[in-house]
């Protein structure tokens, strides 16, 4: 076992985690950090969540936390974890474990007091280390230290053994080489994960999505999701999967001028057809406006390009605009793209002037006919470069009643 000083930074400083260790310790356990804190706290990466792994059984974690005055929450017992919140702050504290029985989806635990046995147990050595309030790092693997230094994803072990106790490890593999690599693949994990790629199809699209999603915004997205297609992997996920120049393109556009990337857009590049998952509703909206715009480009003139964005609304214009842009044979740095691009901050959009009550007022009864006549005087409105007042749009509607 490797141990390493983790440099003391302030979340480890935290009066709150110190009472829950406290209280830990004090009935008799072991408790450390664990997993992705760990890693992040190492590379200088922000912490977001904290998780824990103790030496109690979760029975005793959740006895003593509420004996402590901490609210306490069961999330997930029967795999030994408890969520502790400890005046806010959210800490999940999971009993050291080791597997009984796996079938690529599930796994049925038992519980240990060996931190060797629960490391591993754990997908990837960079996710096997734990630390002490100290900064103490332990690496039971002998491995995830060294795996740190060179931002290696190894996985803990036999990598088809992680893979078959779950699948989904094939797909956080890439996940964690799109955020944290930096050089080639490790060929025994890459190997193992086109061996068992068809095991994939025994996992929820909902599970698939999760990662998928956070492989295509990460900073190495594009030469991980091109890996990934050229060793059949996204085949096993996706209909009518490609990976063209496109979507290189589209991370080079993105990177150059500080775009924030998004998933569904980066998705649009590489399928049309997305009709079997199960995404949220503005998800889908946003894919299906993906392929509103298709003549959207430079070359049309402002009131055109005006007229669309009012139509389609900011999000629509920006994704179209930047995979047309994409699509292109113009340069990434493109002016009269960038101008395109920015035309939603440029031009504010505006509301439409003419209610049905207006037409009430001057004598147009509500139905059918009125329905009909404010979409003409929409588009009337429009084609004036959207500068016709309200009072002129009703005149003109005045004037032809009389004539």
């Amino acid at each position: 076992m490797m141990v390493e000083t983790l440099k003391k930074q302030a979340w480890l400083n935290d009066k709150r985690l110190h009472r829950l260790f406290e209280t830990i310790e004090a009935a008799g356990g072991q408790i450390r950090i664990a997993g992705g804190a760990v890693r992040n706290g190492l590379w200088g990466l922000p912490i977001s969540d904290i998780d824990a792994a103790t030496t109690l059984t979760p029975d005793v974690v959740l006895n003593v936390c509420k004996k402590a005055g901490f609210v306490v929450h069961p999330t997930g017992l029967q795999h030994g974890t408890i969520t502790v919140v400890v005046d806010g702050l959210v800490v999940e504290v999971t009993t050291l474990r080791t597997d009984i029985k796996t079938d690529g989806r599930h796994a049925q635990v038992g519980f240990t007091t060996n931190w060797y046995d629960d490391a591993m147990r754990r997908d990837f050595t960079i996710n096997a280390l734990y630390c002490d309030l100290s900064g103490q790092v332990f690496d039971e693997t002998g491995c995830g230290l060294e795996d740190i230094r060179l931002k290696r994803i190894v996985f803990v072990g036999n990598a088809q053994q992680r893979i078959k106790e779950d699948y989904l490890r094939i797909l956080r593999f890439f996940r964690f080489e799109a955020r944290f690599g930096n050089g080639a693949l490790d060929e025994t994990g890459l190997a193992a994960c086109v061996t068992l790629k068809q095991g994939l199809k025994s996992l929820s699209v909902e599970r698939i999505w999760a990662e998928l999603s956070k492989t295509l915004v990460a900073v190495r997205g594009y030469p991980i999701i091109a890996e990934m297609f050229n060793q059949g992997i996204l085949q096993e996920l996706l209909d009518d999967v490609s990976v063209s120049s496109d979507l290189a393109r589209l991370y080079e556009i993105e990177a150059s001028h500080g775009f924030e990337p998004n998933a569904i857009r980066r998705l649009g590049c590489l399928t049309d057809d997305v009709s079997h998952w199960h995404l949220s509703g503005d998800e889908k909206s946003r894919f299906k406006g993906l392929k509103k715009l298709p003549d959207l480009s430079p070359l049309l003139d402002e009131q055109r390009q005006q007229v669309m964005l009012y139509e389609n609304g900011p999000q629509v214009f920006f994704d179209c605009c930047l995979m047309n842009w994409a699509r292109s044979d113009s340069d990434v740095d493109a002016d009269d793209w960038m101008m395109l691009s920015q035309l939603p901050k440029r031009w504010s959009i505006p509301t439409f002037p003419v209610k049905g009550k207006d037409l009430i007022g001057i004598g147009i009864k509500a139905g059918k006919e009125m329905g009909g006549m404010l979409s003409d005087l929409e588009a009337d409105w429009k084609h004036s470069g959207f500068s016709a007042t309200k009072q002129q749009l009703l005149d003109a509607v005045l004037a032809k009643r009389l004539n």
